[in-house]
């Protein structure tokens, strides 16, 4: 995995270029959608969504180097570099921006708990996975459990558009 730093200062600049929130959660999210093949490496199940102990790690040393500021909208940089991860990170950000979902700190998180959901469990048909979704979601993320089945469904449909657009 390259620089983990880069890809924190590349999701933050891409995210600030669009007018997202560049906070902890979002740049937690854009990460997870973004890491294809190492999402099961470093991400956890956590209280907003999937979390990585690593990337929050490489938030806080960024701000404490002064490489990032925290401001009114979230972290914020001028240093960018462009790293492999780029092009999913800058699908990510346009697919989330298509959806309306720009604004949204709150149906990112979701969107990223049915991602991971999806994820662990394509081959089951929409109705499937809105059970299991409701059944194991109690535990973890309470809200989501929930969510009515049409609502979990249309983020089941976000979920394989955005699975497609990172292929």
């Amino acid at each position: 995995m390259e620089n983990l730093a880069e890809i924190v200062l590349n999701i933050v600049h891409e995210l600030g270029q669009k007018g997202f929130n560049t906070g902890r959660t979002n740049i937690q999210k854009i990460a997870f959608f973004s890491f294809t093949k190492t999402r099961d490496e470093y991400f956890v199940p956590y209280h907003y969504g999937p979390y990585s102990e690593d990337i929050q790690t490489t938030i806080h040393s960024l701000q404490y180097k002064e490489i990032i500021d925290y401001g009114d909208k979230g972290y914020q940089t001028n240093q960018h570099k462009e790293s492999t991860y780029n092009t999913n990170i800058k699908a990510t950000i346009s697919f989330l921006e298509s959806k309306g979902l720009k604004d949204s700190v709150n149906k990112i998180a979701l969107l990223a708990k049915v991602f991971f959901f999806y994820k662990k469990n394509s081959a089951k048909n929409d109705t499937e996975l809105v059970a299991m979704i409701k059944t194991l979601s109690k535990f973890m993320w309470p809200e989501v459990s929930q969510k009515t089945e049409s609502e979990l469904k249309r983020y089941i449909t976000m979920a394989k558009e955005l699975d497609a657009v990172l292929q």
